[in-house]
């Protein structure tokens, strides 16, 4: 399975830690590829960026929840 496909299934299964390994390691005959498979690296590339920030976005959603429900409980006391 060549990167491009690698990056695809990692996005379909919103992996984003395996998506973050492969965008941080491009291939190294990705400037001498054609026109369209730079083309769609970098839309993979963009969706990447979008899915990790969407996972920062759930994680900071659920800190504050935890803040939020710990400051509660210490006031239940």
């Amino acid at each position: 399975m060549n990167w491009l496909d690698k990056l695809k299934v990692a996005l379909l299964r919103e992996d984003d830690q395996a998506a973050f390994l492969l965008v941080s390691n491009l291939p190294q005959d990705l400037p001498n590829a054609p026109l369209e498979t730079k083309l769609q690296a970098l839309e993979l590339i963009k969706q990447t960026k979008m899915l990790l920030e969407a996972k920062q976005l759930k994680t900071r959603i659920n800190m504050e929840q935890i803040k939020a429900a710990k400051k509660f409980l210490e006031n239940a006391n």
